[in-house]
């Protein structure tokens, strides 16, 4: 149950898990996927061994080289999310049509790595629009901005608009915020996400809390025209 709860205050639910096959490993404590259909290659994530030689010492488990996300079904609109949870949360918290329009996508190995596939510019012909949701830190900044080098100008980097406040036991505090599941958890919904893949396609450069001050008041389109 501790699990359970775990996720759900990550505004993740157990039908996403279902989804994905992702199941927890009791004896291990980690969770990992049951090789399925269209993730065949995906097997272990959040496991972690002590180093027989050095018990201090951990590693992630198996080889996890496949990208993870939704079902390809000929989507012409591609999104980046930086993480497993990230991915997650959006199927725990966006309608299905969603995703019947954008393929989203993540990897296994953190910001730094960027699957095979997704290193040839011929891999990106197969979509008309391409969103980057990266983390905003700095390995997720430099992340978007190798894939945005090999994608080439139809990559649109997406900037949330974080508060950088959390509720902890129904008091609200400080957080610093740095990912879609962040910003999910503060409060962001899927209406305004759109509205930000929007101000990101047609407004690229808008980032941040202007974002946010242009949600509120659109008077300040004027300012970009």
């Amino acid at each position: 149950q501790e699990i359970i709860d775990y996720w759900q205050d990550r505004k993740i639910y157990l039908e996403t898990f279902d989804y994905f096959k992702v199941q927890y490993d009791r004896a291990n404590i980690g969770m990992y996927y049951v090789p399925n259909s269209f993730q065949p290659k995906i097997k272990l994530l959040f496991h972690e061994e002590k180093n027989k030689s050095d018990p201090k010492k951990k590693r992630i488990g198996n080889n996890t080289i496949y990208p993870v996300s939704n079902k390809y079904e000929g989507q012409k609109k591609f999104l980046y999310l930086e993480g497993e949870p990230d991915v997650w949360c959006m199927h725990s918290n966006f309608p299905k049509e969603f995703f019947k329009e954008y393929y989203v996508a993540t990897t296994l190995h953190g910001a730094a790595h960027i699957p095979a596939l997704w290193k040839d510019p011929k891999f990106w012909d197969n979509y008309d629009e391409v969103y980057l949701v990266g983390d905003q830190d700095e390995a997720g900044k430099k992340a978007v901005t190798a894939l945005k080098n090999i994608i080439g100008e139809k990559a649109k980097n997406v900037s949330l608009p974080f508060k950088h406040q959390r509720l902890v036991n129904g008091i609200e505090i400080h957080y610093t915020s740095k990912d879609f599941n962040d910003w999910i958890i503060e409060g962001g919904d899927y209406k305004t996400f759109l509205d930000i893949l929007t101000l990101d396609k047609d407004l690229d450069g808008i980032i941040g809390k202007e974002v946010e001050e242009f949600l509120l008041d659109p008077s300040m389109f004027e300012r970009y025209i």
